[in-house]
């Protein structure tokens, strides 16, 4: 009882820090409006009662925070905060209002979203009861982030700005985690597939290219979506098809860092050049398969990029054994994972952190006090952003012995044959004695172990052909490349 108390007052605490207050708001039409405000970290709901579920109010504002976030993310910024009007207590305001430019009505780059009343609440009715959430106030958020008029609107009939809160509603709701609620007739899923199916819509038409659909603000023919729907599909196509995720956090930083636009063919440039570089690819080929213009200088500009994950390759190194070796690369992306691999004799395979491998999974892999068995072992890295893999060079390990040792005799010792079959035959001059001795592969690993007599054979037809170190422990311990065929 003491414990439910104690949870009862928490929750009671937690409502009251994020729950309705009382807030003066000047509306978009300069309506002066005394509304009750929840209060996120990002965000602020307002809206004409304070009867409102405070449990749901509280979700709905942390979904809004996790979408403000996450355009944040993408575009590397957030809006102009309007602290004269619809950023209030350091927050972007979503409030409840009459009348509006729409159902609902969110700034170019700017705080504030306005939605009129009975779709505000809509948007709360299908959270209270279904746990379903409106696409509305993520699409005007979208509009909040737009910050990319100068660099990739057209000069006519412009799709990109609202295709881009068309396409980025879907995104932001996917990373609210959120299900959306029905649009129109559709499902959300529906609405989601049928925006999805207007690029394969629009190639199967010949007749159909950028000029006549999205160079004068037309979509595909008998669909019900418009151009920004069918900006939105190609879109989806690229997220899907090109470094998943990671393309959407990076096109729009990519497209703020183009010139502005004197045209709509630069326009049309700038958004395939930031697409290429989001994706990582030189994506002329695919626009052009798509019936889209790209000018000779964006041709031009593309065909000389460097296009790849991986900034530089590793090297081939020489070690004298004993000695550490560093194979390093890097990547042009901050959240590039990597995974060294090594070539076992029946193709590469990746290695993990043990024995004398360290950092398998970072950019500086490292061998360790090398022995002879990692002579000529040959690695790679596996570089992978999203769904992009790059795979690095194939570059060598040569380590070489500290003594050169003829016919590989030392300290009195004898190993023959060179190469091995199926045994392996040792000499030494303490007759009598055993000597310890172990067979350790390319990888570190101690493949066989023993002890044996001079003259004695050690059976080694199981092993795999390849490179191998055989370590004879006496008083000193002596080590002997031997390779098995």
């Amino acid at each position: 009882m003491k414990l439910f108390s104690s949870l009862f007052i928490m929750m009671m605490i937690v409502f009251s820090v994020f729950s309705q207050s009382p807030q003066n708001y000047i509306s978009f039409q300069g309506a002066p409006l005394s509304l009750f405000s929840w209060q996120g970290n990002k965000i602020m709901l307002l809206a004409d009662t304070d009867t409102l579920d405070s449990a749901t109010m509280y979700e709905w504002v942390y979904k809004m925070d996790t979408a403000y976030n996450y355009y944040s993310l993408c575009t590397g910024r957030e809006p102009n905060f309007n602290t004269g009007g619809t950023y209030i207590n350091n927050r972007s305001t979503i409030a409840e209002v009459q009348n509006t430019c729409g159902a609902g009505c969110g700034y170019l780059g700017t705080t504030g979203i306005e939605i009129q009343t009975s779709y505000f609440y809509n948007c709360y009715n299908y959270i209270l009861t279904q746990n379903l959430y409106d696409q509305v106030p993520f699409y005007e958020l979208g509009r909040n982030f737009w910050f990319y008029a100068d660099k990739l609107n057209y000069q006519t009939n412009d799709p990109i700005a609202t295709g881009y809160a068309v396409f980025m509603r879907f995104m932001a709701m996917e990373a609210a985690n959120v299900q959306g609620a029905p649009f129109n007739a559709w499902t959300f899923s529906q609405f989601k597939n049928n925006v999805i199916g207007l690029l394969p819509s629009y190639m199967a038409d010949t007749t159909l290219n950028w000029s006549n659909t999205l160079g004068i603000g037309q979509g595909v023919p008998g669909s019900s979506l418009g151009a920004t729907d069918l900006f939105a599909s190609f879109c989806f196509y690229l997220r899907d098809n090109y470094c998943s995720n990671h393309w959407v956090e990076n096109v729009w930083k990519k497209a703020w860092q183009r010139p502005n636009s004197i045209s709509t063919q630069d326009a049309v440039d700038n958004f395939i050049i930031a697409a290429s570089q989001a994706a990582n690819q030189n994506l002329t080929p695919l626009f052009q398969y798509w019936r889209w213009p790209i000018s000779n200088f964006a041709i031009s500009f593309l065909n000389a990029q460097n296009f790849g994950i991986i900034n530089s390759q590793p090297s081939s190194i020489n070690v004298i054994e004993g000695d550490d070796a560093h194979f390093i690369i890097s990547s042009s992306d901050s959240n590039a994972v990597f995974q060294w691999q090594v070539e076992s004799g029946f193709g590469f395979v990746d290695l993990i952190d043990s024995g004398q491998f360290f950092g398998s999974l970072t950019n500086n892999f490292l061998v360790a006090a090398t022995t002879l068995a990692n002579d000529s072992m040959h690695v790679r890295c596996i570089v992978t952003v999203g769904n992009c893999v790059d795979t690095s060079s194939d570059v060598e390990l040569i380590v070489s012995p500290i003594n050169i040792v003829g016919e590989l005799v030392g300290n009195s010792v004898v190993v023959y044959p060179l190469p091995i079959h199926d045994f392996l035959y040792v000499k030494y001059n303490d007759n009598g004695f055993n000597k310890k001795f172990r067979m350790i592969n390319v990888l570190g690993s101690v493949v066989l172990d023993g002890e044996l007599k001079s003259g004695e054979s050690i059976y080694v037809g199981e092993l795999n052909s390849g490179f191998y170190v055989l370590k004879i422990l006496g008083d000193t311990m002596e080590s002997y490349q031997v390779i098995k065929e």
